[in-house]
């Protein structure tokens, strides 16, 4: 009898302390000491505590009291996942379907990897090693954040139902299934989850029922979920499923906004920018546009720069919208590359004209597919304005824009096979694109058609 409860006292003891461990990490943690918290979690959690290993892993995530690093983060998550955790598997599922993503924190480590590995690659390794066991860079990994997400789902986790949903409606990491995510966000919706509530709205305005889906985004945004308080406020701007009213649709952006959401940034800033319910103050629009493009929401960005590129706007600024489009090309939008290539094109005070930079931006536009920077393009090819002329090429661009049912392209590839002769690449002739623009509305081939076949001009 002694033997066996010495043998328990030795299990029970160490379990005892653990818990006591992780309760004062976690009062630690609530007042703000965080590095006193992420010791005593790390201590609990290389004991194998489970709710010590997500606290740890909380932590690393937000770099509180500790360096930020998702893979280290991800490591102790799944240890606590794989103990059956629900919290642990929602919250790895989540960390899985985004990744570190671009320009994260760890990039600093990284360059200073390179540079220490070009001196000695070994003791390089080494030191990577011993600093960053889990590397630093957690990969995007869509199936498996679906798998710990149908885990804790199945479990009854409700922010992992709606999680799950989510991907279901996207197809991320499964195949698009609505069905199985109406089923999942209705899970979600039973228990009270706002996300749940706000996925069914999605679905529903999706569908075309905004009534349906103005009770589900009120429901998610009375309970605080920012995005449900931003599309809210979308509804009662248009009018869709509740009565149009500017001044609702105001207090719901606000409400969003201030929660961070950077959508509801945006469109608050748009409201402020437009007088929407609200008096017209360019500079409250610029406030939240600018919180909004901090947060790399690049409809923010471009309103940014159309707002200091506005010499009439009252806070008129070029190089500050020449910042801002900057940025959003850097992500992607061919918008951005146009605004630049016309800021260039046309010069400014106290800024000259630069043809060539200008030429560069409208490349980039048309080779990420811009119908109209493949217009401007092929117009400068031809003219040989910022770039080499080449008629040949700027055939080739013509095409493309036309093949966008751009219009003006149309008659543009029009007029020039007419003058030089010839077909573009599919086969077409000069009136064939004159047809083309004309049957899209453009007045000058609707006239050269009547020209062509002898009829009055309609002026």
């Amino acid at each position: 009898m002694g033997k066996l409860l010495t043998r328990m006292t030795g299990w029970i003891a160490p379990r005892f302390w653990t818990k006591r461990l992780v309760a004062r990490s976690a009062r630690a943690e609530a007042r703000g000491d965080h590095r006193k918290a992420v010791k005593g979690f790390m201590t609990a959690a290389e004991r194998g505590d489970p709710e010590a290993r997500v606290r740890l892993a909380t932590l690393l995530r937000l770099g509180r009291g500790v360096r930020r690093n998702l893979a280290d983060s991800a490591h102790w998550c799944r240890l606590a996942a794989e103990a059956g955790h629900l919290r642990a598997q929602y919250e790895l599922s989540l960390m899985l379907a985004l990744g570190s993503g671009k320009g994260s924190h760890d990039d600093a480590e990284t360059r200073w990897y390179q540079a220490a590995a070009q001196a000695d690659q070994a003791a390089a390794d080494r030191h990577f090693r011993l600093m960053y066991p889990n590397g630093l860079r957690l990969e995007r990994n869509l199936p498996e954040a679906v798998r710990w997400a149908t885990v804790a789902a199945t479990s009854g986790h409700p922010k992992a139902q709606a999680l799950l949903a989510s991907f279901y409606l996207d197809g991320r990491g499964v195949d698009r299934d609505l069905g199985q995510a109406g089923r999942w966000f209705g899970a979600a919706a039973g228990q009270d989850e706002p996300a749940g509530h706000l996925g069914l709205g999605l679905m529903a305005r999706q569908s075309g029922d905004f009534a349906t889906a103005a009770e589900h985004f009120r429901f998610a945004a009375e309970a605080g979920n920012a995005r449900a308080s931003c599309e809210l406020g979308d509804l009662h701007r248009t009018g869709h499923g509740v009565p149009r009213d500017c001044a609702s649709a105001l207090g719901w952006f606000r409400q969003s906004a201030e929660a961070g959401y950077a959508q509801g940034q945006y469109r608050l800033g748009l409201a402020y920018l437009e007088g929407e319910g609200v008096d017209r103050s360019p500079d409250t629009a610029e406030t939240w546009l600018r919180r909004a493009a901090l947060q790399d929401d690049i409809a923010a960005m471009m309103a940014l720069g159309r707002l200091h590129a506005d010499t009439q706007g009252g806070v008129a600024d070029t190089r500050e919208a020449e910042t801002w489009f900057r940025k959003a090309a850097g992500r992607g939008s061919t918008s951005a590359m146009m605004a630049l290539g016309r800021i260039m094109a046309s010069g400014g005070p106290g800024r000259p004209k630069e043809p060539e930079e200008a030429a560069l931006w409208f490349r980039r536009a048309a080779e990420a597919g811009h119908a109209g920077g493949q217009l401007i393009l092929a117009r400068l090819l031809l003219a040989g304005r910022g770039i080499p002329a080449d008629p040949a090429k700027a055939v080739l661009w013509l095409t493309r824009a036309s093949g966008q049912d751009n219009a003006n392209a149309q008659y543009e590839l029009g007029l020039h096979l007419e003058q030089n002769g010839g077909e573009a690449p599919e086969g077409m002739d000069a009136v064939d694109w004159f047809r083309r623009a004309a049957e899209l509305g453009h007045p000058e081939a609707q006239a050269r058609l009547r020209l062509l076949d002898g009829l009055p001009d309609a002026g």
